[in-house]
């Protein structure tokens, strides 16, 4: 063994060698010392930055806070500024400090840019109340959402606030204002026609930013009176002022639009030509420009000649080369085959009504199939709907040609918006649940990973402390040699035992972190594991969600193609098994992957820090050195002066490390005793959070419920108003058949009698050519 080995060299050493052994250990002694004043650094570090440390007060917390809240709403990252301003908000002692209007303020701006109008709106509402610095901005939001969500009570108390000491308002809030009457639809058409047009006409005579779109609104409110010849001045106003940036351009756009729409109706068309071709190419209006265009060329005509039809054609040639896809397309085709019946182009005529008959009949039929295979097509929607637990799409129920005509329709688009919000509050309900959920049971189980600071100061301490096991078991060295062979073999057999048992623990012990450098390695080498796996989670969450798809597509192609299968109940009861039993499999693979990942999260925020299981190692190990310890001082008697001299250093080095592994104890209490402070401040939070989410829940549910129950017979009056727009295609296509076909008809019904009537005159001519001659034989 290795230790009778070391004996008996000892006892081959003569007395000149152990003085040599004494002044060798005492060298050794020296150097463990130093380590051991570094250790002392070490451990002065952990209490000044993480025991002793000074905690910020409430106000500096919450300062700080502000701070970061702010930077965040800076840098436009508008969900992390929206927690912490919500946070902040709910602070009793916030409430006194002059950055609460502002925090209300960017916490409204925030939700606003998030889309949460109604949160948006509640903060917005305060920060007013509060007369903060961001009063008009506010109002400008509040009145806007309000306009969005048609919630208008109690406003005219912010309007008043607003006014200047002249009792006019703002310009921009002026001119928002008036954008929000002339929204309104919770007072007398009238009433709302004229407050706004009063309102608009303010802002337009005194000039400024917002005149030019206040002519605007002012021509348009001149067309909603009836009053279309008043109406033109107030365009013509504003394309007389420059526009000098994209949104004025637009708004020239737009009043060039309502200008020739309102010349068309007067029946001035060269002037309203003239107007629609100002209409850029580049825009989203020149599609409409383009078939106004055919249709004041086809007005035109009764006072221009047949020529103005050959104009229409090619307005409408051009729209459909420019928007083949777009809505007005077919209505162009249409147009335009009623343009070449016309100019007597038949064949070109019935090729146009037929193109429409062979592309919307057959998606007309589709969809009334679907409407009619059902007895209550409502119902249906709404349970699917239901049992989708997505987000509405109605491109999942129509035909992929007739989904822009659905989602052009301002109520379906409101609704997929609607359902999208709904969805989101669900899932921000469900992940806030989670979240608190977790933070409860590591509040109760695992309270330090939450804090990582005070992690990483309880690892450094750790740290110390396997240092200082280290070097106990260094002057354990020295001292064996110390004491001699001859006196270790007095208690070989027990000495032996105890080695051999330290040796167990030793290579694991050798591995734990025992300073910085060591911590950060362990740290980097945890990490790299972690985005191992965390990159095979990823893939089979691609893969969870691909089998999700997979099993939609199967469901989807199974009932599209149940008509063209032979009906079989049985068939059916056996295929709706299986997509069960698969979907059953698929939810516990992902619910398998979601705890996976959680797991893996938890981890994350421990990488490298010493745990309880290297704590319980180090324990063990300084145990087996505290009996070796023993075995030694039985038989330290009757030693040399050096030995002696060089073994009190070993005990005093001793003796600081005990009072340094007592200062790590307490450092590493405080720690925990703060960290269970500060636990029980944020589990009250959460507490009080998850009963307000308890409330939201039900609130969200009972909404979703009925929303679910509007949202199915929203899309059910989408599908008729599609099915009805396609049946009303088709029926004008039939109809120009029928017309081409008549007219047809008619030119060969008038050629027949035109040559008819040239025979007549013809033989009337020979009648009387030859009447002497017929004289003349009779």
């Amino acid at each position: 063994m290795r230790l009778l080995a070391s004996i008996l060299l000892l006892l081959s050493l003569p007395l000149s060698a152990l003085a040599q052994s004494a002044e060798a250990a005492a060298g050794e002694v020296t150097r463990l010392r130093s380590s051991l004043t570094e250790l002392e650094n070490r451990l002065q570090v952990v209490e000044k930055q993480y025991v002793y440390r000074q905690d910020p007060s409430e106000e500096e917390e919450l300062k700080r806070r502000y701070n970061d809240g702010e930077i965040q709403f800076l840098l436009n990252n508008y969900q992390a500024a929206s927690v912490l301003f919500y946070d902040l908000i709910g602070s009793p002692v916030f409430r006194q400090a002059r950055e609460y209007p502002d925090s209300l303020y960017m916490l409204a701006e925030s939700l606003y840019q998030e889309q949460n109008f109604l949160g948006a709106r509640l903060y917005f509402r305060e920060h007013m109340n509060q007369r903060g610095s961001h009063y008009r901005d506010a109002l400008g939001r509040y009145l806007e959402i309000s306009g969005r969500i048609n919630e208008f009570s109690g406003i005219d108390q912010y309007i008043e606030k607003a006014k200047g000491p002249s009792g006019a308002l703002p310009a921009d809030v002026a001119y928002v204002y008036a954008k929000w009457l002339f929204r309104r639809t919770d007072i007398p058409d009238r009433d709302r026609k004229d407050r706004a047009w009063e309102v608009f006409e303010a802002i337009a005579e005194a000039g400024g930013a917002y005149a030019m779109q206040s002519f605007y609104f002012l021509g348009v409110l001149s067309i909603q009176k009836g009053d279309l010849a008043g109406a033109i001045p107030y365009f013509e106003r504003v394309l007389k002022l420059p526009a000098k940036d994209v949104r004025e351009k637009r708004v020239h756009e737009m009043a060039n639009l309502s200008l020739g729409r309102v010349l068309f109706e007067l029946g001035k068309y060269t002037e309203a030509l003239d107007r629609y071709q100002e209409i850029d190419y580049k825009s989203d209006n020149f599609v409409d420009a383009l078939y106004e265009i055919a249709w004041t060329h086809v007005r035109k005509a009764k006072d221009s000649g047949p020529e103005e039809y050959e104009k229409a054609n090619q307005a409408c040639e051009k729209l459909l080369l420019a928007a083949p896809d777009s809505v007005v397309a077919p209505e162009a085709r249409i147009l335009q085959g009623h343009l070449l019946l016309k100019l007597g182009k038949y064949q070109e005529a019935t090729d146009a009504y037929t193109s429409i008959i062979n592309t919307y009949l057959e998606v007309y039929d589709n969809i009334d199939g679907r409407l009619k295979a059902h007895d209550d097509p409502v119902k249906y929607l709404q349970k699917v709907i239901a049992e989708s637990g997505k987000t509405f799409d109605i491109s999942a129920f129509l035909p992929p040609i007739a989904v822009k005509w659905a989602t052009t329709q301002k109520d379906v688009a409101e609704a997929v918006r609607m359902t999208g919000d709904l969805d989101a509050s669900k899932k921000g309900v469900a992940d806030s649940n989670e979240i608190a959920g977790r933070l409860l049971d590591l509040l109760d189980k695992r309270e330090l990973d939450i804090f990582p600071t005070f992690q990483e100061g309880l690892s450094r301490a750790e740290a110390v402390d396997s240092a200082l096991a280290k070097l106990d078991a260094d002057l354990l060295g020295v001292e064996k040699r110390l004491v001699g062979a001859q006196r270790l073999a007095k208690i070989e057999a027990e000495l032996a035992a105890v080695q051999q048992e330290r040796a167990g623990l030793e290579e694991r012990f050798k591995n734990l972190p025992k300073s910085e450098s060591e911590l950060a390695e362990r740290k980097h080498r945890m990490a790299e594991r972690i985005t191992e796996l965390d990159q095979s989670a990823f893939r089979l969450s691609y893969q969870t969600e691909s089998l999700y798809a997979l099993l939609a597509a199967l469901e989807k192609f199974y009932g599209d193609t149940r008509e063209q299968r032979t009906p079989d109940a049985e068939s059916d009861r056996e295929f709706a098994e299986r997509m069960r039993q698969e979907r059953e499999v698929a939810n516990q693979l992902a619910e398998e992957l979601k705890l996976l990942q959680r797991k893996m999260r938890d981890e994350k925020a421990k990488l490298g820090l010493l745990g309880n299981a290297d704590a319980e190692l180090r324990a063990r190990y300084e145990q087996v050195m505290e009996r070796e310890r023993s075995l030694l001082a039985s038989v330290r008697s009757d030693l040399g002066a050096d030995a002696v001299a060089v073994l009190r250093e070993v005990d005093a080095a001793r003796q600081s490390m005990s009072a340094m592994r007592a200062r790590t104890g307490t450092a590493k209490e405080k720690i925990r005793e703060a960290v269970r402070r500060k636990s029980n401040v944020i589990r009250q939070k959460v507490q009080a959070e998850s009963e307000r989410l308890t409330s939201y829940d039900e609130e969200v549910k009972k909404v979703a419920g009925s929303a679910q129950n509007l949202v199915g017979a929203i899309a059910y009056d989408s599908f008729l108003r599609v099915r009805r727009q396609f049946y009303e295609l088709v029926l004008k296509a039939d109809v120009g058949l029928v017309d081409v076909a008549w007219t047809r008809k008619q030119d060969k019904t008038n050629q027949i009698q035109g040559l008819a009537k040239q025979k007549d005159r013809e033989l009337k001519g020979l009648d009387d050519e030859f009447k002497e001659v017929l004289k003349e034989v009779e």
